[in-house]
């Protein structure tokens, strides 16, 4: 009889027995898979789903995969056909790495899938792996990548409840996944809205999106028109007092993501490094402007300032600096032209601020960039949403297994 260890932390009303020790060999079987000769058409493009290791771990179920192999291309390769709801698991290189088969499927030899028994809640297994990955690649080894053998993942321990408490676990976990998902595709939906709006917005056809009452021809402008531009610099790194934990904020491209305010940097200034950099009052936009990150951008509501490898935009009364910043966004990839393809593309801060754009009066930039702004932050409340569920689904699995 299998040894008995303690019961994990978190645990639903009603359920009070040991949960009992077992291993991933005794409640699943273990399939390796395989990869047909690739100079053999016959073999190829067939109607067999056949996944490789970058395909898993992105989502809990998998319905399709990028290439598909035929039935001889099954039989004359060890690549096995797998059982619907097979937990495809990752051994080479990103050992792992876990989801779910919604059909019959093979892999290539980066696989040791499970088969579960029929005495085991397959979703549950699927929750309780996702939580040891460590322990495989602890037990993983390798020189050029590492691996993990069918053997090592078959004696890899496990401690599982009744199939009672397991259908009530993975119920818990599969209405959260669901949660997260549902909150993804909304927030997929905002994403692509604001696209199209943009699209429509910036557009130079006669079909441009414009608000009503708004009937003034958009007036192309030089950007060193919109305002003041001021290239970054880095104050002396030997001088410790120039920079400071608790400082201003010192935006480098690394610092810029898919946000358009920025509110934290890695590195602060002093006000000593901030008199010696060059300070940007808040609402000002940088932009990165060398390098393989030429178009990123974003906004700061606070003094700051940046380093030398951003342009930065203080806009001027005429011009709304929101508007500024989704005007620019939406055309990062002309600046990328602009800058050309040399070995270390650059715009400086005379031929940055020589580029053109349209602008409408200052009330209906306000209005465009109030829309935008609008769509930005739902898309953040969104986004911080899933961070929150991701958040709590694992800290319940972290008390749930042990």
């Amino acid at each position: 009889m299998a040894e008995e260890k303690l019961v994990p932390k978190l645990r639903f009303s009603g359920f009070t027995k040991v949960w009992e020790s077992t291993r991933i060999g005794e409640i699943a079987e273990v399939v390796g898979g395989g990869t047909p000769k690739t100079e053999v058409e016959e073999y190829w493009n067939g109607e067999i789903k056949w996944f490789t290791p970058s395909e898993i771990g992105k989502t809990k179920y998998l319905f399709d995969s990028e290439r598909h192999i035929t039935d001889n291309g099954l039989k004359n390769s060890s690549a096995k056909l797998l059982p619907k709801y097979t937990i495809l698991l990752s051994s080479r290189a990103t050992v792992g790495e876990i989801s779910i088969a919604l059909t019959e499927c093979s892999t290539n030899q980066g696989f040791q899938s499970l088969i579960t028994k029929n005495n085991v809640d397959n979703e549950f297994i699927y929750y309780l792996i996702s939580t040891i990955k460590n322990e495989f690649l602890r037990r993983s080894s390798g020189s050029t990548f590492l691996e993990i053998s069918k053997n090592e993942i078959k004696r890899i321990p496990i401690n599982i409840p009744e199939l009672s408490e397991q259908n009530k676990i993975s119920n818990l976990f599969s209405a959260i996944d669901n949660k997260i998902e549902m909150l993804e595709k909304k927030c997929q939906y905002y994403q692509d809205f604001k696209k199209y709006l943009m699209q429509r917005i910036f557009s130079s056809q006669d079909d441009k999106l414009r608000f009503a009452k708004f009937d003034y021809e958009w007036l192309e402008y030089h950007l060193k028109d919109t305002g003041k531009i001021i290239t970054g610099t880095t104050p002396s790194t030997k001088n410790k007092d120039n920079f400071s934990d608790n400082g201003y904020l010192w935006v480098t491209p690394g610092d810029i993501s898919n946000k358009r305010i920025v509110t934290s940097t890695e590195r602060n200034l002093s006000k000593e490094g901030l008199n010696n950099g060059r300070e940007l009052p808040p609402n000002s936009i940088l932009v990165t402007c060398i390098g393989a990150t030429i178009g990123k951008i974003c906004m700061i509501k606070e003094v700051g300032s940046c380093n030398q490898q951003l342009n930065a935009i203080i806009p001027n009364e005429q011009f709304d600096p929101d508007f500024i910043y989704y005007t620019i966004q939406y055309n990062a990839e002309r600046l990328k032209l602009i800058a050309g393809n040399t070995a270390t593309p650059i715009l400086n801060k005379k031929s940055f601020g020589n580029i053109k754009f349209e602008f409408p009066n200052l009330k209906e930039q306000q209005r465009i960039s109030g829309l935008l702004t609008s769509m930005d932050d739902a898309i953040d409340n969104i986004e911080s949403g899933i961070n929150n569920m991701q958040y709590f689904k694992k800290g319940l699995l972290q008390q749930m297994f042990i």
